[in-house]
C-alpha cells in the first residue's frame, strides 16, 4: 500500500476519534476516500480564491496559497497550445475536453492572434451580452481586445470558452493555463459506487491511489478532511455512508 495515502488516513482517524473522546468511530476506508476526495475539491477551491484559510496574511499567504496548489499548475509544454474551433460571424470555441487534464480553476488564457497575443480579463465573462454593444468593452483590434463566454460546448459534451472576434482578428492557437482536477484518492481493497455500478471508478483490484495535493500540505487538507466530516454528520450523510458501505 502506498504509504501517503494510508498516513492520512490514520490521521483523519486520529482526529475524529480526539474529537469525540467518548465515541470511537470506525470510519470504514470509503467514507474516509469519500471525505478526502471532496476536501481535495474543497482545499484547492480555498487556496485558488484566498478565502478565510489565508485571509489576513498578507504577501506570506499569497506565496503560501501558490506554493499549495503549484503541483496542480498546467502550462506549457504540459498543456499544448489549442487550436479553436471557428463558427459564424467571428465566433470561436475552446472545448474543455481538448484540455489535457480536467480543470478546476483557469489561471490565464492567452489568444494568439495576427495582431499578436491578447489575455483574456478572466473577470468579465458573466457580463457577455453588455460588453458586446459597449464601446469600451467590445472586441477591438486597436486595443487587442476579445470578449468571452463560458458556456455549454458545441458538441455538448462538457463546457468551451467562447470568443467573440467580431470578425477583427486571425486566431491561430490558444494557450491555457489551468489548475487541474485533483485525481481521485483510493486506499484500495473495496470496490467504489461508480464501479459497482459499471462506471469509470476504482475497483477491488486496483492499486492504492495517492491523494493529489502536495505532500507538504497534507496536514492542511487533513484538516478539511475533518471539517467535512463534522459538517456531515446528519442524516443525509447517515444514508450516503448506508450506501458507500453496501457497495464495499
Amino acid at each position: 500500500m502506498d504509504a501517503l495515502i494510508e498516513r492520512v488516513h490514520v490521521l483523519v482517524k486520529a482526529k475524529v476519534e480526539k474529537l469525540d473522546s467518548n465515541s470511537r468511530y470506525d470510519l470504514p476506508p470509503a467514507i474516509i476516500d469519500e471525505l478526502i476526495n471532496i476536501s481535495q475539491d474543497n482545499y484547492v477551491d480555498a487556496a485558488f480564491a484566498g478565502t478565510a484559510l489565508t485571509q489576513g496574511m498578507g504577501f506570506e499567504a499569497t506565496q503560501m496559497r501558490i506554493d499549495m496548489i503549484s503541483n496542480l499548475l498546467v502550462k506549457q509544454p504540459e498543456q499544448a497550445p489549442l487550436t479553436p474551433l471557428a463558427h459564424k460571424d467571428g465566433v470561436f470555441e475552446i472545448p474543455f475536453t481538448f484540455l489535457e487534464h480536467k480543470y478546476r480553476h483557469l489561471v490565464r488564457v492567452s489568444i494568439n492572434t495576427d495582431c499578436g497575443p491578447i489575455n483574456l480579463n478572466l473577470d468579465k465573462h458573466t457580463q457577455l451580452n453588455t460588453i458586446l454593444g459597449d464601446a469600451f468593452s467590445k472586441p477591438s483590434r486597436r486595443w487587442k481586445r476579445i470578449p468571452f463566454t463560458i458556456a455549454r460546448a458545441s458538441t455538448g459534451l462538457g463546457s468551451s470558452i467562447y470568443l467573440y472576434t467580431n470578425n477583427e482578428f486571425t486566431i491561430s492557437t490558444v494557450d491555457v493555463e489551468y489548475i487541474k482536477q485533483p485525481r481521485r484518492a483510493f486506499i484500495g481493497g473495496y470496490n467504489s459506487i461508480e464501479s459497482s455500478k459499471g462506471l469509470d471508478g476504482y475497483s477491488l483490484t486496483d492499486n492504492a491511489i495517492n491523494p493529489e495535493i502536495d505532500e507538504s500540505f497534507i496536514d492542511v487538507l487533513v484538516n478539511f478532511v475533518v471539517r467535512e466530516w463534522e459538517a456531515m454528520q446528519t442524516t443525509d450523510y447517515q444514508v450516503a455512508q448506508n450506501q458507500i458501505v453496501s457497495n464495499l
